[in-house]
């Protein structure tokens, strides 16, 4: 450190341990007070990398003596997830690569972790759940169906387990839901019901992983044996037993889970309550600028650590719609991630789509309002891309599906042209109300743009397409850009004529 010769990889910055003594805040000011000394006292400077799961959580390791810049992770390509899944579960791809036609479930699957826990339950059933609280359900029958199997005691038929619970194990199929798991015996409930006490405890450790001591754990469990909850959780891979006396979910996705299916039970929205309008959002966006660089992009609003406990929960509640439309007053773009849920299996379609129509209004009012956080309203549009702009209609043409955007007419008529304000006559035309999305861009990729000659119509654009060879814009699998509603970019002169050739035709 002194010679300035390290480079620190420090992993899973919000997945720190935290304590009664401490909290998040402190012990990311101590990485951030290490950071600061180490980057600038050394002669030759340390580099130091963090990474965390969530953007937002990186944010309070920015100072204005020490900014620093976020990168993302993208996920893994269909590519990738070909060659992850043939190496894994060789043999399933055939079963698992026609639900990837589905860009929600292709991105969910584009992590290694979740894709991982995919490999590992579709051996079982042969089947692929279409999100996280199906896949973590799945998970936790195979564990459960594995110990009972091994002659574990402690899930025994009339131990933890009931012996109905114990058939519904064995029959594999028979369950009433896809986030079913046994309900009669104890179990389920009491690590459901500690994972959200361990969630809800202490403010400020919903997004972290959570470590209580053994002892305090054994008071959270509602059971004449509690130590045989824990010792199940234990031999289930579900908790994990640190330094002999410790307690914690073996992921911090787990806990999430569990504590979503309490949530889910006996919902209690408030826990993550958002304030977005400007006066009542802290810290006040300007604020935040001050530690950022101008080529970074705009920081998250303040988070509440239970969104991925909500997203999870939403589906498996006994009534989602009311589920989230009790969200909206909290968190409407969480409401609206959650509606567009693949997992939202209880909810008939007309039923989704009015809800859907509910959302679309209240985050456009939201995306417009001046009196929203800056923040607020670009989480606004980006939810708005994934459930649909109401503004962009849906239609058929001659050359495959387009999206038709709202136009607004410009007459024709003499207009300045160029620097010297040259006089040109124009006919009258229509001009597309905002910049092309990657929502209208990618019906043009599916269509076969690139594919088409007809579309690129002088001999540079077409001596460009062959020797390129496109299947899409650059960034185009880039998160960072790939939001449905934002304006699609690095497009080069040549893919922009031909897209609009294209949807010329299209429009007729």
């Amino acid at each position: 450190l002194e010679e300035g010769r390290v480079l620190l990889l420090l992993d899973a910055l919000n997945e720190m341990p935290i304590t009664q003594q401490a909290s998040y805040e402190d012990l990311v000011g101590q990485w951030r007070e290490f950071a600061e000394t180490w980057t600038k006292k050394a002669k030759n400077a340390n580099r130091m990398i963090f990474s965390c799961r969530s953007l937002d959580y990186s944010v309070l390791l920015s100072s204005e003596s020490l900014p620093v810049p976020h990168l993302t992770v993208q996920s893994m390509d269909r590519d990738q997830v070909r060659a992850f899944i043939n190496t894994y579960a060789p043999g399933y791809l055939e079963l698992i690569e026609p639900h990837f036609k589905d860009p929600h479930l292709l991105k969910f699957y584009g992590s290694p972790y979740f894709l991982n826990l995919l490999c590992e339950v579709v051996k079982t059933d042969q089947s692929v759940p279409s999100g996280r609280a199906g896949l973590f359900t799945r998970f936790v029958r195979s564990m459960l169906k594995r110990e009972m199997e091994k002659g574990n005691k402690l899930l025994s038929s009339g131990n933890l387990l009931h012996k109905y619970d114990c058939t519904l194990l064995n029959d594999n199929g028979q369950w009433k839901s896809p986030f079913a798991l046994p309900g009669i015996g104890p179990r389920i409930k009491q690590l459901s019901q500690l994972a959200f006490k361990m969630q809800s405890e202490e403010p400020g450790r919903a997004a972290n992983e959570i470590q209580i001591s053994y002892e305090e754990a054994l008071g959270q469990i509602e059971y004449e044996k509690p130590e045989d909850i824990l010792d199940a959780g234990i031999s289930l891979n579900i908790l994990d037993l640190k330094n002999g006396d410790e307690i914690t979910f073996f992921h911090q996705l787990l806990q999430e889970y569990f504590a979503a299916r309490r949530l889910a039970a006996a919902p209690k929205l408030e826990l993550a309550h958002q304030e977005w309008r400007r006066e009542q959002v802290n810290p006040r966006y300007e604020e935040v600028l001050k530690s950022k660089n101008s080529w970074e992009p705009a920081p998250p609003l303040p988070q509440s650590g239970w969104e991925e406990t909500v997203v999870t929960a939403a589906p498996m509640a006994d009534d989602p719609a009311g589920f989230i439309r009790n969200l909206i007053p909290h968190h409407l773009p969480l409401a609206a991630r959650c509606a567009d849920s693949a997992e939202l299996v209880k909810v008939a379609e007309p039923q989704r789509e009015a809800l859907r129509r509910e959302l679309r209004d209240q985050l456009l009012r939201r995306m417009r309002d001046p009196e929203a956080d800056l923040r607020a309203r670009l989480a606004a549009g980006e939810a708005l891309g994934e459930i649909g702009h109401p503004e962009f209609e849906r239609q058929s043409g001659k050359f495959g599906d387009f999206l038709l955007p709202p136009f607004e007419p410009v007459p024709a008529g003499t207009y300045p042209f160029g620097e010297k304000n040259q006089q040109v006559r124009l006919n009258g035309f229509q001009m597309g109300r905002y910049p092309v999305t990657n929502a209208e861009f990618a019906f043009f990729i599916d269509a076969g743009g690139y594919r088409a000659p007809q579309w690129w119509d002088t001999d540079a654009a077409r001596k460009w397409l062959r020797e390129s060879n496109p299947q899409a814009p650059n960034y185009w699998n880039n998160t960072r850009f790939s939001n449905p509603a934002q304006p699609v970019v690095a497009v080069t002169w040549y893919e922009a004529r031909a897209y609009c050739t294209w949807l010329t035709a299209s429009i007729g």
